[in-house]
């Protein structure tokens, strides 16, 4: 995803956004490349250490999710369920 248009899905401003970038980029959990379109943009890839980590965390957020749901009716967790936006 190119670094502005996470900035602008995040909501992040984007001094706040490099910082994190940054941060992301020194553990090995995500790589900047130049836009082959746009010499002047970045585009963000996940390494293959950033997807496990996203598998994990998916994972743990999973478990609790169904942790929390588990004793609810089927009507509670409807009610409960936010909507998803496509």
């Amino acid at each position: 995803m190119r670094q502005a248009r996470l900035t602008d899905r995040t909501r992040i401003d984007k001094a706040t956004m490099v910082g994190l970038l940054n941060e992301l980029e020194e553990q090995g959990l995500i790589e900047r490349r130049a836009s082959p379109n746009d010499k002047r943009a970045f585009d963000i890839y996940l390494t293959r250490k950033g997807d496990e980590q996203v598998r994990q965390v998916e994972e743990v957020s999973q478990d609790a999710e169904d942790q929390f749901y588990k004793n609810l009716s089927r009507e509670q967790k409807i009610l409960l369920t936010p909507a998803k936006n496509d």
